[in-house]
């Protein structure tokens, strides 16, 4: 969670973090947990922590990276292909939180009509 004043942080550790735990461990419906994450960031400590303590709860979590799109012109920028910045970039994910289940990559192009559709339809 983003934040520069840790005000967001503040609350995740004191409010909402204990809330979705404490869901994730009464509620036995859910069946997973879908973790959408910026392929372009790094996995912070309050991240990894997280998903270690929903996984202790029995709730597989399965991965979702997303922002592939953007990262066109970043790898143009380093002379190397988008597939392989993307190969890169998942693979640190896949390290920083000790990751081997499922994966997928999502991205849109919201200039486009039927990626608008498709990303409400996800959401």
């Amino acid at each position: 969670l983003p934040s520069r004043d840790h005000q967001v942080e503040r609350m995740w550790d004191s409010s909402w973090r204990p809330l979705t735990l404490q869901y994730l461990r009464d509620c036995r419906a859910i069946r997973a947990m879908l973790y959408v994450h910026d392929i372009r960031w790094k996995i912070s400590y309050m991240i990894r922590d997280f998903l270690r303590d929903v996984e202790e709860t029995g709730v597989p979590v399965l991965l979702v990276l997303s922002k592939d799109d953007k990262l066109l012109v970043e790898a143009e920028n380093m002379g190397t292909t988008q597939h392989e910045l993307r190969t890169k970039m998942s693979n640190a994910v896949f390290r920083a939180l000790s990751y081997q289940g499922v994966h997928i990559h999502y991205s849109c192009d919201n200039s486009l009509p039927f990626s608008r559709n498709a990303r409400r339809q996800i959401l």
